[in-house]
Formats: structure tokens, sequence, C-alpha cells
């Protein structure tokens, strides 16, 4: 018989994998990280209900491990900032020891909060040309020479390209008549 819902495995400093079963779905959290920054990362995978408590192995920075449930036996890889389906540990693999937990798992102390930013300024209006294109961010709003001189250089754009379909299709058609 099962002595928990969520069992906890020890990966080394900085590291930490908790493993519940939540319905179905068997949900793993990677937690690592150091003074001043620390990462999270889920998965959830629809193993069933356990049958046994989860063991786990490691090898190599990987960590392979077993969920035993109503629908089998299922492996998955934890390692190298994956989270996934995966294979038996490799034969050099040392298990892993799991502690049962009640309750969401316990992490690290929170770090001492930073104080917030300083509000950033509104920005200046910004402009920017090339050749004959005009970019223009904040201020006023382009001109309507600017915009008309957009929708010409627009029109002519597309103009050319239907006059490059044409050249192509005759030298296609060409081409087949040789």
């Amino acid at each position: 018989m099962l002595r928990a819902q969520q069992y906890v495995f020890d990966l080394g400093p900085g590291q930490m994998l908790a493993v519940s079963l939540q319905g179905e779905q068997t949900l793993l959290s990677l937690q690592s990280g150091s003074v001043g920054q620390q990462q999270s990362q889920q998965s959830g995978f629809p193993t069933g209900a356990w049958l046994v408590e989860p063991q786990a192995w490691q090898s190599h920075g990987t960590v392979h491990l077993r969920i035993q449930s109503q629908r089998g036996s299922f492996w998955l890889q934890i390692g190298h900032g994956q989270i996934g389906a995966g294979s038996p540990p490799p034969q050099d693999a040392l298990p892993v020891p799991s502690r049962a937990v009640s309750g969401p798992p316990r992490t690290r102390p929170a770090e001492p909060t930073m104080r917030p930013m300083a509000p950033v300024p509104p920005m200046k209006p910004m402009e920017m040309q090339m050749g004959n294109m005009a970019m223009r961010m904040g201020g006023e709003p382009p001109s309507s020479d600017l915009q008309a001189e957009n929708l010409r250089l627009r029109e002519e754009n597309l103009r050319l390209r239907e006059e490059v379909l044409a050249l192509r299709e005759q030298l296609w058609q060409r081409r087949q008549g040789q």
C-alpha cells in the first residue's frame, strides 16, 4: 500500500524532484537553483493510479523514474533541462532515495526580496529612415504625404511583380516551344 500520493527525491545540491499523483495524472516538478536564482519545471503524464511508490535512479546527470500503475510500467527521464518519456537506467545508475510528503512540496525559504525598480520614463519619439523608407514611432501621426508615397510604392511593387510573372511565363512558353 502506498504511504502517500507525493514523493520528493533530493537530486543533489540545489535540485529536488517532486512526484505527485493527482487523479490519473502523475505530475513531476523539478526545482533547481542557487542563491538568488531558482528555476522550476513541471510536466504531467497520464499514468493512471500508482500501485507502488515511484522509484528513481540517477546516472550522468539524468534521473530515470519508474512509475508502476494500473496501466503498466512507465519510465520517465529528467535531465538536461527536459522532462519526458524515457528508458530504464544504465547499469551504473545509483538509486535515489525518496521521502513521502503530505501537502505541497517544501521548497527553500524565500530569498530576501529585492526593491522594485523605478518606473521607466516615457520614451521620446523615434524616427528611422533607410533609403526611401521611413519609420516613425510616437510623436505626431505620419503625414498624408508619407501615406500617399507609401501607397504609391506598394502599387509600384505589385505592378513590377506582375510584370516579372508575365515575363517568366513568356520565357517558360518559349522554352516549351523549342
